[in-house]
């Protein structure tokens, strides 16, 4: 996947030297190429490789919360960007809305599977924990809170594929394609925000901001 403005955002940062220097904040460039290689990075991936070798269930779900761990930090690097340009205090992914309802009922049994394991997951809050229950027991669409669950006890060393493999009676559930098309949604909404970003970016440039 490739970002649709990317280069539109290349090319109006070409062409106005002058203005980009004056009129936008000092090192949202930095910033935005940041994003830019945390975005490739999550989008590129497709494989990893264990030696020795896990099984193909237990690869299978690695590879999904990584990628999810990734996208998800490349959405924090655009926030990052976005608080510089708009002058705002710091903002978290947490409270995007990213609404997919047919992802959402793939993914409710997941939730179910971290709020029963959530001992061992003893860095999910209750905060957290209180967010992934209303995701759980609702008919809502939103599968932020899944995917900000998803990606604090990956990054933090709560998740094992076992716990949300190893426990299904269901062994033809396919938890990591959910998790995959999750991080793809993520990616997705980086995307669609990135676009809005260079759309404010060009109209400042432009002397209207």
């Amino acid at each position: 996947m490739e970002l649709s403005e990317w280069q539109e955002f290349d090319l109006i940062r070409r062409e106005n030297n002058t203005q980009w220097s004056t009129r936008l904040p000092k090192g949202i460039t930095t910033r935005i190429n940041i994003f830019k290689a945390r975005f490739d990075l999550a989008s590129r991936l497709s494989l990893l490789t264990f030696m020795p070798t896990y099984d193909d269930d237990t690869s299978g779900m690695y590879l999904a919360g990584t990628k999810l761990l990734l996208a998800y930090s490349a959405a924090e690097a655009l926030l990052r960007s976005e608080d510089l340009f708009r002058a705002r205090k710091k903002s978290y992914v947490g409270a995007w809305t990213l609404a997919r309802a047919n992802l959402a009922n793939e993914l409710r049994p997941v939730a179910k599977l971290i709020l029963d394991s959530s001992d061992s997951h003893g860095n999910l809050d209750e905060r957290m924990k209180a967010k992934l229950l209303k995701f759980y027991d609702s008919a809502k669409s939103d599968v932020m809170p899944l995917a900000s669950a998803l990606r604090h006890i990956h990054a933090h060393g709560g998740l094992t594929a076992r716990s949300l493999t190893g426990a299904l009676v269901d062994t033809s559930s396919n938890h990591a394609a959910a998790i995959s098309s999750l991080a793809q949604a993520l990616l997705e909404k980086c995307d669609e925000k990135f676009s809005k970003l260079v759309k404010e970016i060009t109209i400042c440039l432009k002397g209207n901001h």
